[in-house]
């Protein structure tokens, strides 16, 4: 048998523009900008607005670590996701 999941909600990391650019500069540094950004930077401004018109729920990682904005958006999925016991499973 064969189960679809269907997405109850959709979050998009987001962060501001001065934390984004330092973000960027300390990954220059390092060494570890991706091919992704050479491709996406010359386009960011566009691509915002394109994610935004989605009307995903925006989660804000600026000034927060990794970790707090996991547990942010495991908050807000808890919070917006039905919680029901299938059988089978337990709590």
């Amino acid at each position: 048998m064969q189960t679809t999941v269907t997405p109850v909600l959709a979050p998009r990391l987001d962060v501001g523009e001065r934390a984004r650019q330092e973000r960027l500069r300390r990954r220059a540094e390092l060494g570890t900008l991706s091919s992704w950004h050479r491709r996406e930077e010359p386009n960011a401004a566009e691509s915002s607005r394109v994610y935004r018109a989605f009307g995903l729920l925006r989660v804000d990682g600026t000034d927060r670590t990794p970790e707090e904005v996991a547990r942010g958006i495991a908050d807000i999925v808890r919070s917006h996701v039905p919680h029901r016991i299938e059988e089978g499973n337990s709590p």
